[in-house]
C-alpha cells in the first residue's frame, strides 16, 4: 500500500503495474480506490482488552464501512511473463479482498484448476466458502493450502479451526 501512495495513483487515475508477479501492488491499488480499511474483516487481540469497550470497535468499523466507496470506474492494470495465470489470480484475490465472496468462489476455483501449486488460492478459497455458508466445502481447499506450504501459519490455523469446529 505504501508504494501506491508514494505514486501518483488515485482513484481517479489509470493504474499500471508491468511487472506485477502475483498483483500484490495492482490489488492494494484497488482496496485504496475503493478506500477499503486494511484488517476490516479480522479481529484483535486488543478486542479483549478490558480497557477498550467493545463499543469502540464496532464504531470504528462502522466507520470504516460508511467510507467505503463503490467500484470506481478505472483502468486497472497489472502485467506479467504469465498473462493468463496473472488475470485468473488478480481476479479471485480482489474479490475475496473486497469481501465479495460469492465471486470469489467462483474465480478462485478457476484459479487453484489453473495454478493448483498456489497454497495461498487454496487458502482463500477455503476462507471464502466458510464466508458463502459452505462451510463443509472449505476443508479440501484448507488441507491442500497446508499440504502446499506447511510452514504458513495462517493456514494451518484455519484447517485447526474449521477441524475444530466441524470435524
Amino acid at each position: 500500500a505504501a508504494l501506491v501512495q508514494l505514486s501518483y495513483y488515485n482513484r481517479e487515475r489509470p493504474f499500471l503495474d508491468p511487472f506485477c508477479g502475483t498483483g500484490t501492488i495492482a490489488i492494494e491499488a484497488a482496496m485504496i480506490a475503493r478506500n477499503l480499511a486494511p484488517g476490516r474483516s479480522r479481529t484483535f487481540a486488543a478486542e479483549k482488552w478490558l480497557r477498550v469497550p467493545r463499543r469502540l470497535w464496532d464504531d470504528a468499523r462502522a466507520e470504516a464501512r460508511d467510507l467505503q466507496q463503490p467500484a470506481p470506474d478505472f483502468t486497472l492494470v497489472g502485467t506479467d511473463i504469465d498473462a493468463e495465470a496473472l488475470v485468473i489470480d488478480l481476479e479471485g484475490a480482489a474479490y475475496f479482498r473486497w469481501e465479495d465472496y460469492d465471486k470469489a468462489v467462483a474465480a478462485l476455483r478457476e484459479a487453484v484448476a489453473t495454478l493448483p501449486e498456489r497454497a495461498d488460492l487454496h487458502w482463500m478459497l477455503g476462507q471464502s466458502l466458510e464466508k458463502t455458508g459452505a462451510p463443509a466445502d472449505a476443508a479440501e481447499p484448507y488441507r491442500r493450502a497446508v499440504a502446499l506450504a506447511p510452514e504458513r501459519v495462517a493456514y494451518r490455523y484455519a484447517l485447526g479451526r474449521w477441524e475444530m469446529a466441524h470435524g
